[in-house]
């Protein structure tokens, strides 16, 4: 916690007294000086007043780095005072007090210490207010990633997650097996340590922590079926990896794009969120590495999830590989229709940014598809896609709705639903449709009407809709 303010006098007072005694004066009468405000020190340190030694404690986390080295011992005897505020207010002296204050932090460290001691002096390390020094001491924090106590596992880990975040390549040149002490904490059943981990080797990405999480990824291998279910170690370290990787930057994550793809069909639902979060966040490398992928993949599967990876990814990094997607709409170039489905969705995926090409080739696939059951999952596949299209899909629309499939008429109306006003430039063809012999499409059409939001339209011909044969379309109108 922050040290409160000192007030009046006191603090610049106090700060010269504690510059000068580091001063030798000529003559010999500075060391005498210096031994006499030492002794004082440890006097005060001793009152029996807790309000003294806590007054004492917090002027010297004041004073800084330019308090005398020798006050960083004199504090390392406050651990064991009684009074919690000493204890607290200690931890932040010592982090303000630079190299000597950061070596008795460390000290704080070793083996033997108790565990509440070791949790709030690695904390407080990783919180120096000059960092260099506390990296100095990445080795005694490293040395307790393995503690038996979670709380000082945790602190040890957030501490040296603090310290990559600000100087990464001081850290792994003061400690380069760092990466891997980290990959193996990704398997801690502890949360906050697999997520400080993760993240420390995030801020390390481009010196190897990317590739670090991407092995521990790889190591899982391809599981089709966890029973330990969503707590298993398996599933939480892979969503602390995942994770990882999102706050990677693009560059490092795109050689281990296909191990993040597969994760979209992990057992886990927690997993598969990770893997989508990850593509979110991915930009314009990573999406060029996945339209490769799906343009030379020999696996259905494969293609079908790099599709689907490509959607999350969204625009704008995806927009200039839609082509791509639309010749997967296509039968000869793709000849399975969970592929076409999947690049279907993509495209709805991406929104509006995928422009009036993309709108005609999902319009152009809901036309050729096919009667029966695969028919009726790409017919909704392209509906879905284009509903998320917005205007563009509108001018794409008008030639399905001059056909004369019912199945087609009422898919498409189904997708004038959901654009809304967006469709208002179809207020004529779905106004034909109200006549349609068809007792579904006329109610699809009514309600399209009633979402358009055009009171002309719908005063011109849902009163003829009153006396429809249909109760439900009377109803309705």
């Amino acid at each position: 916690r922050p040290l409160p303010p000192a007030t009046g006098s006191v603090a610049p007072a106090f700060s010269a007294k504690m510059t000068a005694s580091r001063e030798v004066e000529p003559g010999g009468g500075g060391e005498a000086r210096s031994c006499n405000y030492k002794a004082a020190v440890q006097t005060q340190l001793q009152s029996s007043d807790f309000r003294v030694r806590q007054r004492l404690v917090v002027l010297l986390g004041h004073v800084g780095e330019r308090s005398n080295p020798s006050h960083a011992t004199s504090l390392s005897g406050c651990w064991e005072d009684e009074d919690a505020g000493v204890f607290a207010c200690n931890a932040v002296a010592l982090s303000r007090m630079g190299a000597p204050g950061a070596a008795a932090l460390a000290a704080c460290l070793k083996g033997g210490k108790p565990d509440l001691l070791q949790q709030v002096a690695a904390e407080a390390l990783g919180r120096t207010r000059n960092w260099r020094f506390a990296v100095a001491h990445t080795q005694a924090l490293a040395e307790r990633f393995t503690d038996g106590d979670p709380g000082t596992r945790i602190s040890a880990l957030e501490a040296i997650c603090r310290l990559t975040a600000v100087g990464p390549a001081e850290v792994y040149s003061t400690r380069p097996v760092i990466l891997k002490e980290l990959q193996g904490r990704l398997r801690d059943r502890e949360a906050r340590a697999r997520n400080a981990a993760a993240t420390a080797l995030s801020h390390l990405g481009s010196l190897g922590g990317c590739a670090a999480l991407g092995e521990a990824l790889q190591e899982q291998g391809i599981v089709h079926k966890d029973d330990e279910g969503e707590l298993s170690s398996r599933a939480l370290t892979a969503g602390a990896t995942l994770h990882g990787l999102g706050s990677c930057s693009d560059e490092v994550v795109s050689p281990w794009i296909e191990q993040i793809v597969h994760r979209l069909r992990d057992p886990s639902s927690g997993v598969q969120h990770a893997a989508r979060f990850v593509l979110s966040r991915m930009g314009s490398h990573c999406a060029g590495s996945i339209a490769e992928h799906l343009a030379s993949a020999e696996s259905a599967a494969m293609r079908e999830m790099l599709a689907e990876a490509l959607g999350h990814v969204g625009a704008p990094h995806a927009v200039q590989h839609v082509p791509v997607l639309c010749r997967c709409l296509e039968a000869a170039a793709e000849p399975e229709p969970a592929v076409q489905v999947a690049a279907a969705a993509a495209i709805g995926m991406i929104g509006p940014s995928a422009g009036p090409q993309a709108a005609a080739a999902l319009c152009k696939f809901l036309l050729c598809a096919e009667e029966g059951e695969a028919g009726d999952f790409k017919r909704a596949a392209a509906a879905q896609g284009l509903s998320c299209l917005g205007e563009v899909a509108a001018a794409a629309l008008t030639p399905a709705l001059r056909q004369s499939t019912s199945e087609v008429k009422c898919v498409v109306l189904e997708a004038c639903v959901t654009l809304g006003h967006e469709a208002a430039s179809l207020a004529g063809e779905i106004a034909r449709c109200c006549e349609d012999e068809d007792e579904e499409v006329r109610w699809r059409a009514v309600l399209a009407i009633g979402h358009l939001g055009e009171p002309t339209v719908a005063s011109e011909c849902l009163p003829n809709r009153l006396k429809d044969p249909s109760l439900q379309v009377s109803r309705l109108a």
